[in-house]
């Protein structure tokens, strides 16, 4: 929108030189994938409609969205799918080759059954790793729901303030390698001081979770087997004896997903670039102010996500080249209006040219025309912002240090100032 307010041009013919631009250097189809990341995103509300012939409410819009990224390459987010089901993520998968398919060794996700299913039927021969940092969201999860339940058994209510346990609510959750001895064992000593009933129980499931963490810790040294037996066991035993049923549901759900978890421990692959290029997703609709249309939502992402890997490749800019830094504009253009593109360096290149707009639109047949410069190869030396000389500045109202100056062969007010 702000690169169609600087040139003067309309929306619908800014996004479409967008479009042309991102259709030369996106590729159509991703290229191969060792790793590869899977990870859902919400966008918007869900819709429904009804449906005479089952006699229920169907979705029309679903509000999750599953997004596929190359975690070891610069490709970014190579394609997303509407709907969080099995089906909609194997369908995406189906549609790429057999020699992609059988070049992504790694898959990297949560601990979504759904993923793993599909993956399972789509990418057989891939290895299947999870994230530590949806185990450890569990394990805090489970340290919560100790201290909030014995809370409420023992006192009757909430915790508030006064109470210690709910004071120290927000330090269980950290990790006891990152606290210091001076916030580390006071709090120990005060979840000993608590009434048995409320302070064993945290005490117990707090051990627990370092115990976990401890076992996550292994992935960055590649330690032996008989290390990453040692610690599970040790976190198996302590669940098993505290009694809890939190940290046997904890214990149950480490065990189901052992084989993605170790394959994490082997590998110290995350789906950081996945959650990294979510974050990206959700900036880039609150730039714009919201999305309608969910294409034109990924095309803007896969254009930001992989900008680094395409090096100097022009991009879209909503800077003029008149308020620019030192750098030189190149105009090619018969009749068009174009987009100008950032190009190495800080130059602006104008590329992408669209038809349809009255700013850029020559009219033979208009005797005024004869006062617009001769149209073809043009260079305009970009100068410091509010310091550059307008062609045009005795027949044009506007100085030519205001930001609704435009170029001299997209201003249509030399005209109409005549």
């Amino acid at each position: 929108m702000q690169s169609a307010r600087d040139h003067g041009l309309s929306w619908p013919v800014a996004w479409a030189a967008f479009t042309a631009h991102a259709q030369r250097v996106l590729p159509d189809q991703p290229g191969p994938v060792t790793v590869l990341g899977i990870d859902e995103i919400r966008r918007g509300r869900p819709r429904w409609a009804w449906d005479e012939t089952t006699g229920s409410w169907q979705t029309t819009v679903d509000r999750w969205h599953v997004g596929f990224v190359d975690l070891s390459g610069g490709q970014g987010l190579l394609g997303q799918v509407e709907g969080r089901t099995s089906t909609a993520v194997t369908a995406w998968l189906g549609e790429r080759t057999q020699a992609w398919r059988d070049g992504a060794a790694f898959v990297a996700i949560d601990m979504c059954t759904i993923f793993k299913s599909a993956v399972r039927a789509a990418l057989p021969q891939a290895r299947l790793v999870v994230d530590h940092l949806y185990i450890v969201q569990l394990a805090n999860a489970a340290v919560t729901e100790v201290r909030r339940r014995v809370t409420v058994q023992v006192r009757g209510r909430r915790g508030r303030k006064g109470n210690r346990e709910w004071e120290l609510r927000n330090r269980l959750t950290r990790s006891a390698a990152r606290m210091h001895a001076s916030q580390l064992d006071p709090m120990v000593d005060d979840l000993m001081a608590l009434p048995k009933r409320i302070g064993d129980p945290i005490l117990a499931a707090w051990n627990a979770k370092e115990d976990l963490l401890d076992l996550l810790a292994l992935a960055r040294p590649h330690p032996d087997r008989t290390v990453v037996a040692d610690r599970l066991f040790r976190f198996y035993d302590r669940c098993a004896d505290s009694g809890l049923p939190e940290l046997e549901r904890l214990a149950s759900t480490v065990q189901t997903w052992w084989p993605e978890i170790l394959a994490f421990l082997h590998t110290g692959i995350t789906n950081a670039g996945s959650e990294g290029t979510n974050r990206v997703i959700k900036t880039v609709a609150r730039d714009a102010y919201g999305f309608r249309n969910p294409e034109n939502q990924r095309l803007r992402t896969r254009c930001a996500t992989t900008r680094r890997s395409r090096g100097p490749q022009p991009r879209l800019t909503s800077k003029s080249p008149f308020r620019s830094g030192n750098g030189t504009a190149r105009r090619k253009t018969t009749g068009t209006a174009t987009a100008l593109v950032e190009g190495p360096r800080g130059s602006v290149v104008e590329t992408a040219s669209c038809q349809g707009s009255a700013a850029g639109r020559r009219r033979d047949d208009d005797p005024q025309a004869k006062l617009l410069p001769a149209l073809g190869e043009r260079r305009f030396e970009s100068r410091p912002r509010g310091g550059r000389t307008c062609e045009s500045a005795t027949l044009c109202p506007i100085p030519p240090q205001s930001r609704l100056c435009v170029p001299p062969c997209l201003c249509p007010r030399k005209i109409r100032a005549s």
